[in-house]
């Protein structure tokens, strides 16, 4: 989306967001059933859904599935399968989705964060949702719902194309998915991910700054019964990222204007309050975890003219300062290795997200809106890159543990 610093070149088309994050909410294709509140396994009423009749992907136990669709094992999505009761639901992956949660209790926004569910993994083209080629990623073969969409938007080659695709099993619940311009491993244990950008494969040429650019991300939608801002008293992110690879093809044809590699991760606050003019306006709250120009960035904000949406953006002092370094850069370069020093951060985000509230008012963007309208309502992480990179960054001990009133 661009939010740390981009030039208009770049945040000019960010309007695609607007279309792709509501993936989940949303999903634009003829395929698509939208599903009753009972389908959804513990989705609240106000949360728009759906299921669709994806294929599903199936690690089979040898290690390797390749080849086209045509050939590869293949069965009909179950999403709808599960159905709520009144206290919780258990799907057979042994995840369990509750009721919203009762006042002073803390737990994970994050619904399967060990993705044990798998993915719905979207096709190439944001102005679709992703609906042409979006396949089910289901390495365990379980019933439960794909809570997490991963978009790979204008990639080149689709995690869904088999033809160019590999499904890989390392053992030990952790899978790879393998293709020309990129790679996501995932482990089922822990949850640790790797992302993997190879634009060199995925660009004929460096960027003019108009085209669109490589993504690799993660995301997922929150039930409005757990997320409404001012029933909260805490927003704890917490994770651990290390840079491990990071190959500049620019060249001479670097232009800091269009050309970037930045691993993001946004919320998506929105009023979600039916009643007010401003329903369903959103900030887009982004939290940069790297970003090849700089080693630091401060807080910032401006609107997206693409989705007119306001951007507002924590910086890196904030997440890293406190511990005294940021282990993606070394003395003022880019620090990537496979034995690269972990950074970690725990903060808590509530303050900012109603202070970004307080910034809204000021640019006169959401101005009748209050706290008591807002909703986390969904949040995505990981690559986007602009410019010809090749990069990998690791995440683990991933979390966004809220703590009710």
């Amino acid at each position: 989306m661009g939010i740390l610093r981009l030039p208009p070149s770049i945040t000019a088309q960010s309007g695609q967001h607007e279309k792709y994050y509501f993936t989940i909410m949303i999903t634009l294709g003829s395929n698509i059933s939208y599903a009753s509140d009972s389908a959804l396994d513990g989705a609240s009423s106000d949360d728009i859904s759906c299921v669709t009749s994806d294929t599903t992907l199936v690690v089979p136990s040898s290690s390797t599935v390749t080849g086209s669709s045509g050939s590869t094992t293949a069965k009909p999505n179950n999403t709808n399968s599960s159905q709520k009761s009144e206290s919780s639901v258990t799907n057979t992956s042994g995840s369990t989705e509750k009721n919203p949660a009762s006042n002073g209790s803390t737990y994970n926004l994050l619904q399967d964060p060990t993705f044990k569910n798998g993915f719905r993994a979207l096709g190439l083209d944001a102005s679709d949702g992703g609906a042409n080629g979006r396949t089910i990623f289901n390495p365990l073969g379980g019933n439960g719902r794909q809570y997490w969409n991963l978009a790979s938007w204008a990639s080149r080659y689709a995690f869904g194309d088999m033809n160019y695709t590999k499904l890989e099993k390392l053992g030990n619940g952790v899978f790879r998915y393998v293709n020309p311009t990129k790679e996501f491993t995932f482990d089922t244990n822990t949850g640790a991910m790797v992302f993997t950008g190879i634009t060199s494969k995925c660009y004929d040429a460096p960027r003019t700054g108009s085209e669109p650019w490589f993504h690799l991300l993660i995301e997922q939608s929150f039930r409005t019964a757990d997320s409404k801002v001012s029933e909260l008293a805490k927003v704890q992110l917490s994770l651990s990222n290390r840079l491990t690879m990071f190959k500049d093809n620019m060249g001479s044809a670097f232009n800091p204007n269009a050309h970037a590699a930045q691993f993001l991760m946004y919320l998506m606050v929105s009023n979600r309050d039916s009643s007010s003019s401003d329903y369903n306006r959103y900030i887009w709250f982004g939290i940069p975890l790297f970003d090849n120009r700089y080693e630091w960035l401060d807080s910032s904000a401006m609107l997206d003219q693409g989705t007119m949406s306001l951007m507002v953006g924590v910086g890196t002092r904030v997440l890293y300062e406190e511990n005294g370094k940021n282990n993606c850069w070394k003395n003022g370069k880019i620090n990537a290795s496979s034995n690269a020093e972990w950074s970690s951060f725990s903060i808590d985000l509530l303050p900012k997200i109603k202070s970004a509230l307080e910034t809204a008012h000021y640019k006169g963007y959401l101005t009748n809106t209050t706290v008591d309208q807002l909703y986390i309502t969904g949040m995505n992480m990981g690559w986007e890159i602009p410019g010809s990179y090749d990069a990998t960054m690791e995440v683990k001990d991933f979390s966004i543990m809220v703590t009710k009133k």
